[in-house]
């Protein structure tokens, strides 16, 4: 792939991963995320999932609005839907996962 769809790959696993271990786990060190990665030709596929309880993505706050400009958090997931081609959840008694896709050149 090139320089810059690496760029985006590397800091959307980033935040996924920081929101799993902080949100998901809520920084427990009992808990683990697990990452699969899948790559094909044009395609990356990753799959990072926790442990914890799971949240519902259409009530999180858009990060664009004037009341969310200045907060420090909340900008993640749009920031991954921004970079990724697709991003996709999966909730279960096992955890939340988040399959992100980039087509790569």
């Amino acid at each position: 792939m090139n320089e810059s769809d690496g760029d985006d790959v590397a800091i959307a696993v980033t935040e996924i991963v920081n929101n799993a271990i902080h949100h998901g786990n809520l920084d427990d060190i009992t808990k683990s995320v697990h990452l699969v990665f899948s790559i094909e030709p044009g395609l990356v596929r990753i799959s990072i999932r926790d442990e914890g309880g799971g949240f519902v993505p259409d009530e999180l706050g858009d990060p664009l609005a004037p009341e969310n400009l200045m907060k420090e958090s909340g900008r993640g997931i749009f920031l991954i839907r921004t970079l990724m081609n697709s991003v996709d959840f999966n909730f279960s008694e096992n955890g939340t996962e988040v399959i992100i896709t980039k087509n790569v050149k």
